[in-house]
C-alpha cells in the first residue's frame, strides 16, 4: 500500500482502532455480555472496512 492509499484509508483505520481500543484497555472481560457485545461491534466494523477495501480494489482494477 503506497502513501496515497494510506491517506485514503486513514479515517477508516482510525475509526476501527477507536472501536477496538476499549477491548484492549478498558473493558473487563469477566463482565457479563461484554465479550459478545465487543465481538459483535467489531465484526460489524471489520465487515464495513472489508467492503470498502474490496470496492476500492475492484475499482482500482477497473481503472488499470
Amino acid at each position: 500500500m503506497d502513501e496515497t492509499e494510506r491517506k485514503l484509508f486513514r479515517q477508516i483505520t482510525e475509526t476501527m482502532e477507536k472501536d477496538i481500543h476499549p477491548g484492549l484497555s478498558k473493558l473487563k472481560w469477566s463482565s457479563k455480555g461484554i465479550l459478545e457485545n465487543f465481538v459483535r461491534l467489531n465484526r460489524r466494523v471489520a465487515e464495513e472496512v472489508f467492503k470498502k477495501i474490496k470496492m476500492f480494489k475492484t475499482n482500482t482494477d477497473k481503472i488499470e
